[in-house]
């Protein structure tokens, strides 16, 4: 049997086709393929969703064709919610920093040296793939010095720091 599956999705994502290594730019994104009886295929694909708070909605609609025209065999739609962008989440990161209170001069110097870091991913403009690897840098170096901190629980922090770590990780994979 032959399918056809458009995958309609919003104008701010980006789509990449990890089969191909290729961007999609189709929008609607339509797969036409043949399916033997019994038989299953999958589509891989990535989204990237955009640095921008909200809810995104991804529909799949699969379709068979009979006697030379397709008709609607499934429809599928997933909410995907962005609940923060990086600067929002990096936001959440200094104010923790900046109210966490530490004792002893070693575990000072290590939570200013994280504050210091996390200042310099605030303030960079990315605009090429280098400033992505610094924030990557940064956060990395952040983690470290927090985690030298020896008489303060720093679990919090440090799983913040790591959903901004992924964030700017799956930025700069995705660079273009």
């Amino acid at each position: 049997m032959d399918l056809r599956i458009t995958e309609t999705y919003p104008k701010q994502w980006k789509l990449y086709d990890s089969i191909s290594e290729k961007w999609i730019t189709d929008r609607p994104w339509v797969v036409k393929m043949h399916l033997d009886p019994g038989g299953t295929r999958t589509i891989l694909y990535e989204a990237l969703t955009p640095d921008q708070a909200g809810t995104y909605t991804l529909k799949t609609d699969v379709e068979i064709k009979e006697a030379g025209t397709y008709l609607l065999f499934q429809s599928f739609t997933m909410d995907i919610v962005v609940d923060k962008d990086t600067k929002t989440v990096a936001g959440d990161i200094m104010a923790a920093l900046k109210a966490f209170s530490v004792t002893g001069k070693k575990d000072k110097e290590y939570l200013k040296t994280a504050i210091r870091q996390m200042e310099d991913v605030q303030r960079r403009e990315v605009v090429k793939k280098r400033d992505l690897e610094k924030n990557i840098d940064d956060i990395l170096q952040a983690i470290n010095s927090l985690l030298s901190i020896t008489r303060n629980d720093v679990a919090e922090i440090r799983l913040m720091m790591d959903r901004l770590l992924k964030m700017w990780e799956g930025k700069w994979y995705y660079f273009r």
